[in-house]
């Protein structure tokens, strides 16, 4: 009989190798004691933006900036970042909800000072007696 030809042999597939359970290289290994999980206050960030955009966008960059770093290994530098977004969206809600409360100050004063400007001329208009010959 023949044995085959190192032709043959070539031709042939790879043999199957069981898939990787991590093909990006493993789960991230966290060092002792660093934090499971970052709070990166996205949440309050948008809020922030609703109340008062120009104030609301940095607290989102921030936020999105202390989930890079976590996902980087800078856990401190994440902490810190994710603390100020938190900060700056608080601002952000404060000057919008003061802005909301001075709008409808000036809507109510309005109202009322022209209520009472239409009273008045009502009264002028009411006593005064036209001439009549």
């Amino acid at each position: 009989m023949d044995a085959p030809s190192p032709k043959a042999e070539e031709k042939q597939p790879p043999p199957y190798e069981q898939p990787q359970p991590y093909p990006y290289g493993g789960p991230q290994q966290r060092p002792p004691g660093a934090p499971a999980y970052v709070d990166d206050n996205l949440v309050v960030s948008i809020v922030a933006f609703f109340c008062c955009f120009p104030i609301g966008i940095p607290a989102i960059l921030k936020s999105y900036e202390s989930k890079k770093l976590f996902k980087s290994g800078n856990y401190e530098a994440a902490k810190i970042t994710s603390e100020m977004a938190r900060k700056v969206a608080i601002v952000g809600i404060v000057v919008g909800l003061m802005t909301v409360f001075a709008v409808c100050l000036s809507i109510a004063l309005g109202a009322y000072l022209y209520a009472q400007h239409v009273i008045k001329e009502n009264r002028q208009t009411t006593t005064a007696r036209p001439n009549v010959p």
